[in-house]
């Protein structure tokens, strides 16, 4: 652990309070030399939360806990947690690293409640005494997170990537104009979400999102690429040109995405305008069919970007009062699934977070 711990003799770059916090169990796990070699960890500085040996959390709330350490609260088999740390020249490259490590994580687990996992902001760490971190209105900003780990493979993997930055910034800034949880999309669930809305906000909000998301798959280059002179479709009945499939199924291929895997397009209660528009020779029944409301399609990976293009395309190309009424949080969920599935494969952070033991 001595390797991974704030001690280090060596001549370093500035470090930065990140208020992201692990468990000892989760350090001695990392390699960093495989990951991110510009992190590093110290000891909790509000001293307030603790994990045993099998990864269970307790963490005080006040300053009273905080300071006197009751048995009650933590017990002999307890240790603390420590804080992640990262290095950078400056603030200002710090506050770039530190949200590209947190989109990282959102790849890892989306969740539209915790986009601010940590600090708001990087705060510079210094070595002694931080009257600053010490005081009372920054314990609430530290954080445990179990998604550091992916955050910071994200990091390591996308910094000399310009394309794949702006990705992961799009992606994220689709999932703060509106998004759901994985969770509420279980097919177990049914149809909860309503497939319209009258909020004006929300309508906007929705339509950003879709905008932003699919703009992530242009960024990556996996967009479908076709003309007038060379369309998508061949005829009436939605026959794919073998050009422009073989086209976008080896690009697909070069950048690391298993073509081979279908896409689950989320499809909830009566269908609406935008559903029944959806080619009847795309894809197949998916097996989540079997729960109430949900009639979802299992679809080419292919085709689950031309879905995501022509939702973009009548989104840009129509006035929201045309439009708004018929987008639903499951076309929102559907576009950014879409480009997070093609952002995990493209930057390896698929394989990887499959391959965490």
């Amino acid at each position: 652990m001595s390797n991974k711990i704030v001690g280090r003799k060596e001549i370093m770059a500035n470090r930065y309070h990140t208020g992201l916090l692990v468990t000892p169990n989760e350090v001695d796990s990392l390699d960093l030399r495989s990951i991110y070699t510009g992190a590093s960890f110290i000891a909790d500085p509000t001293d307030r939360h603790y994990s045993n040996k099998h990864g269970s959390l307790r963490i005080s709330s006040c300053y009273e806990l905080r300071k006197e350490k009751p048995d009650y609260f933590v017990s002999a088999d307890m240790k603390k947690c420590f804080e992640l740390l990262i290095e950078a020249d400056n603030s200002e490259i710090a506050e770039n690293h530190l949200s590209l490590l947190r989109t990282g994580m959102l790849l890892a687990l989306p969740d539209p409640w915790n986009h601010y996992s940590g600090l708001h902001s990087p705060l510079k760490f210094f070595d002694g005494e931080d009257p600053l971190i010490d005081s009372q209105p920054f314990w609430s900003q530290f954080t445990y997170d179990h998604r550091v780990n992916v955050g910071l493979f994200t990091l390591n993997v996308v910094l000399n990537h310009r394309n794949w930055i702006y990705a992961l910034e799009k992606y994220r800034f689709s999932l703060e104009l509106d998004c759901v949880t994985v969770h509420s999309n279980h097919p177990k669930h049914g149809q909860i979400f309503e497939n319209t809305t009258t909020s004006a906000r929300a309508q906007v909000h929705q339509l950003a999102a879709i905008v932003s998301a699919y703009s992530v798959i242009e960024e990556l280059g996996l967009e479908i690429r076709a003309s007038a002179e060379n369309p998508r479709f061949i005829n009436k009945d939605q026959a794919w040109n073998p050009e422009v499939w073989e086209d976008t199924n080896s690009r697909l291929i070069k950048a690391g995405v298993n073509v081979n895997k279908t896409f689950n397009w989320v499809l909830r209660g009566s269908p609406t305008s935008i559903h029944v528009k959806i080619p009847e020779s795309f894809g197949s029944p998916s097996i989540n069919q079997q729960h109430t409301d949900v009639h979802d399609k299992e679809l080419h990976i292919i085709e689950a970007i031309q879905v995501a293009s022509w939702l973009r395309n009548m989104v840009a190309s129509h006035t929201f009062k045309n439009i708004s009424s018929s987008v639903s949080p499951y076309d929102v969920f559907n576009v950014q699934s879409v480009a997070r599935m093609l952002i995990m494969q493209a930057m390896g952070i698929w394989d990887y977070v499959n391959n965490i033991k």
